[in-house]
């Protein structure tokens, strides 16, 4: 609907995307990279909320924002999602002053979060924030009646009163769009039954329609599919661009043949953000914020299981939860994994400096040590399962539901290098931080160094994972795809009630230019 006059706030937002889009020649390209900025300037915030260095901070930010599935989005135009995820960090921000006290700004700025998360119009993502912050305030309030800490379970109920009024007054700036979306709902694909009904819905029917159980959790996580936290192409990764050979240019094929009908990427947060974030999670596992992440995360992996393995969890939600049923895709709630995981590597990071200033440690520096070589020993001893056991691994890429025509047996050799390779780089990358960490906390490299060589290891080897699905376009053609036809004149002068329906093309095009498409 574009800005509304009354909506003073996201008009600001507005103008301030304008003001930014003038460093670039592309207002929407431009007006995104604004989104992940603010993400991670908001990222960086928190972890000096929290008194950590400002080099702290910064990695933490740069972890966070290229995260290989949140980097993605930019990637594959789900742009709002990042508009959605830039508020959580200011969020959790203010609900952390709000529970400690009273504080006219932080209210306000809490609201203004909450407004801009909802306005960004991704419901689902807004909704894993509004689990991700419904776990913190339910642990923060039971940890602190429990420890007797009366004072800040009150306040724990004060922030979540805040936040009630930020949602209320947030789905009331909206309620134009909302209702309007309400109102078509029944008629749409997330609530009309489907016209051929899978034999998995047939005992799964919720009381107010939603997704069929099959279809919404087709892009389910898998217990087996985190082993790509480790390597990202282990079920063959994405989309990626393949060379045969021939001379001409690479094109780009889908190598994944997990249980997910297709997807774009592996969830991948880096090496060094996930030995540094058990690192931070086990150090600081007696401070309440550390365990109420480390809860969220686990709840968004849970979660992102769908139906396959912990299932109950997932099935609490689409059978109790109103509407809960018109989102599909639960491995999306793996954005509240993504977004704790970075804060815990910088409270980890913020451990090894204070043991370095508290001075030897013997059984911390052993600690490390130990960690080090059990990594690298069983990454190793993977590694040599995984090399002399090519034959059973080509026979499941073969197998697998995704290669009906084929296709992924032919490239078969290209996947299984791949993950070899991605499996050799977390060895170096994961050894590489371990090490770094040992020989920091035995004060053999200077905190300077330490840090500019962890910042190495993260960009490195996210970057080197980001850009495999990343492909550029000639603008010119992008953007023609937009342009008006002699077919669009041609309709534009018909005004009574029609439908289109165009097969040549995505059911989006017809929108653009007002077409009503069957």
């Amino acid at each position: 609907t574009g800005d509304r006059r009354w909506d003073l706030s996201m008009m600001v937002v507005g103008w301030s995307e304008h003001i930014f889009s003038a460093l670039g020649k592309d207002y929407y390209t431009m007006r995104v990279i604004f989104h992940y900025l603010i993400y991670g300037v908001g990222m960086y915030l928190l972890m000096r909320s929290k008194k950590a260095a400002r080099s702290t901070a910064a990695l933490v930010a740069t972890g966070a924002i290229f995260s290989t599935w949140v980097i993605i989005y930019v990637m594959i135009g789900h742009n709002t999602k990042i508009m959605v995820l830039m508020t959580f960090p200011f969020i959790f921000m203010c609900l952390e002053q709000l529970i400690k006290r009273w504080s006219f700004l932080y209210a306000g700025l809490l609201i203004l979060a909450v407004h801009v998360m909802m306005e960004a119009n991704h419901p689902q993502t807004a909704m894993y924030g509004a689990f991700a912050v419904g776990v913190y305030l339910l642990f923060e309030f039971i940890g602190n009646l429990v420890g007797k800490e009366k004072k800040l379970a009150m306040g724990v109920l004060r922030a979540g009163m805040v936040l009630v009024v930020a949602g209320a007054m947030a789905y009331g700036m909206g309620i134009d769009r909302y209702s309007a979306i309400s109102e078509y709902t029944p008629y749409s694909t997330r609530g009309a039954k489907a016209i051929k009904t899978d034999p998995m819905d047939a005992d799964k029917e919720t009381v107010d329609g939603g997704h069929g159980y099959k279809y919404a959790t087709d892009w389910s996580f898998s217990p087996e599919e985190t082993f790509t936290f480790l390597v990202p192409a282990y079920y063959g990764f994405g989309k990626v661009k393949f060379d045969d050979g021939s001379g001409g240019e690479a094109q780009t094929v889908n190598t994944y043949f997990g249980q997910m009908p297709f997807t774009d990427a592996a969830h991948y947060m880096g090496m060094a953000i996930l030995v540094l974030g058990l690192f931070g999670a086990w150090m600081n596992r007696t401070n309440r914020f550390v365990q109420a992440l480390l809860v969220v995360g686990i709840f968004g992996l849970l979660l992102s299981f769908g139906r396959n393995g912990l299932s109950f969890v997932y099935d609490f939600f689409y059978y109790n939860l109103p509407n809960f049923n018109k989102f599909r895709a639960p491995s999306q709630s793996l954005v509240m994994l993504e977004f704790v995981f970075p804060i815990l590597a910088g409270f980890g990071l913020e451990s090894l400096i204070a043991m370095r200033k508290a001075g030897d440690n013997p059984k911390a520096d052993k600690t490390i040590l130990y960690s080090l070589i059990g990594f690298v020993g069983l990454m190793l001893v993977g590694l040599l399962m995984f090399s002399s056991g090519k034959t059973s691994y080509l026979e499941s890429i073969s197998s697998s539901p995704q290669n009906q025509q084929g296709h992924l047996a032919q490239i078969g050799d290209f996947i299984y290098a791949m993950a070899q390779s991605d499996w050799t780089f977390s060895i170096l990358f994961g050894g590489g931080t371990l090490l770094l960490m040992y020989l920091f906390v035995r004060a053999k490299v200077n905190p300077t160094l330490f840090k500019i060589l962890i910042a190495i290891i993260i960009l490195w080897d996210l970057w080197r994972i980001d850009m495999r699905p990343f492909e550029t376009y000639d603008q010119q053609q992008a953007y023609g795809i937009f342009e008006s036809t002699d077919i669009d004149e041609f309709l534009k002068q018909d005004t009574s009630a029609y439908r289109v329906m165009d097969l040549s093309t995505s059911p989006n095009y017809a929108a653009r230019h007002f077409h009503e498409n069957i």
